[in-house]
């Protein structure tokens, strides 16, 4: 079972779940780099429609996260 709800996440809001002890852009900067890292991660996400430009994650999105860099 998830501790964490998979639901619709804001970038922030997610990031700051990774990262709660660093500041928004530092989270923010080590979230992006740890999502591209993982190249089969970072090209399914790409395939779900994760896009720069976009306010958050999708559940769908938020589960694949989950599956490839464990809960928060």
């Amino acid at each position: 079972m998830h501790m964490v709800k998979i639901r619709f996440y804001g970038k922030s809001e997610l990031e700051q779940l990774y990262y709660p002890c660093l500041s928004p852009s530092t989270a923010r900067r080590n979230f992006n780099a740890e999502l591209r890292a993982c190249r089969q991660l970072w090209a399914t996400l790409r395939r779900q429609g994760y896009a720069y430009n976009k306010r958050g994650f999708t559940p769908r999105q938020v589960k694949t996260i989950f599956t490839f860099l464990g809960e928060p």
